[in-house]
């Protein structure tokens, strides 16, 4: 679909049930406008995409949520699959896409979403929680929010697990918190990697906020670089508890906050079995 229009919802396409991409398939979506609606790109109830398949999507505007597209179910990235997101905006929540349910990355899959806005969560947003496993990539690029969560905003979880990498870089939440995302407990497990590059946040947690616990087990990393925050929590800010346990590693360099240069709690930090936190040249006003 190239140069599609909607004065509503869906740019590209609208469907009531789930939309499907399967077996080696290609969705490819360009100059797709929903000028007053949802779904730059298109709108559908769940939204899956495996076993070796791609959605493409390549600017893409919505003058509500899901720049990119809304999923108003369950957002499946499995098996091998990809989605591109390139030059997407929304005016509302998520400048890539918007999920009302869980968003699942899977099984050596990846999303990049790149040069992405939206007044809350630049890259995307979802109702429930974000994971990404099994050896899969989360990728955002140049993503940015007038609210919250540059990168991303979950209301429940985020989990990163089974040897998988979330990646944000260029990340900003102008006037909120969270300059890479925003989520309710953040867990990094099994040898996975969470890396941040330049975030900014007007408010708490230049590279995070997590509104619950901050779990960094089993051998996994936690790599935050160039991030400020006006509030708490240059490279962070938890409302819980911080454990790094299990051979795992934060470490936070060239970052600064208001309160707690390279990270702020509200609870108590772990730091346990063989773990490590590093921080340089952090600083605090």
């Amino acid at each position: 679909l190239q140069n599609v229009t909607t004065g509503s919802n869906g740019g590209g396409f609208v469907a009531q049930r789930e939309v499907e991409i399967a077996g080696n398939s290609t969705v490819n979506i360009s100059n797709s406008h929903a000028e007053s609606g949802k779904g730059g790109g298109f709108v559908g109830q769940d939204v899956k995409v495996s076993s070796g398949s791609r959605l493409i999507l390549w600017n893409a505007t919505a003058g509500q949520s899901g720049g990119g597209f809304v999923a108003h179910g369950r957002t499946l990235i499995i098996s091998m699959s990809t989605v591109s997101i390139q030059h997407a905006t929304s005016r509302q929540y998520g400048g890539g896409f918007f999920a009302d349910h869980e968003v699942v990355i899977d099984g050596m899959s990846s999303v990049r979403i790149y040069h992405s806005r939206a007044e809350h969560g630049g890259g995307l947003a979802t109702d429930k929680w974000l994971q990404v496993t099994n050896s899969s990539v989360l990728s955002l690029q140049n993503v940015t929010t007038g609210s919250n969560g540059g990168g991303f905003v979950a209301q429940r979880e985020v989990e990163i697990a089974g040897n998988s990498t979330v990646n944000i870089s260029n990340s900003h939440a102008e006037s909120g918190k969270g300059g890479g995302f925003v989520g309710q407990d953040v867990k990094v497990s099994s040898g996975s990697r969470l890396i941040l590059w330049n975030a900014t946040a007007g408010q708490s947690g230049g590279g995070f906020v997590a509104h619950g616990r901050t779990l960094i087990i089993s051998m996994s990393t936690v790599s935050i670089q160039h991030a400020t925050s006006r509030q708490y929590g240059g490279g962070f800010f938890a409302d819980h508890e911080v454990v790094i346990d299990g051979m795992s590693s934060v470490r936070i360099y060239h970052s600064r906050a208001e309160h707690g240069g390279g990270l702020a709690t509200d609870k108590w930090l772990q730091v346990t079995n063989s773990s490590v936190l590093s921080l340089q040249n952090v600083t605090t006003g």
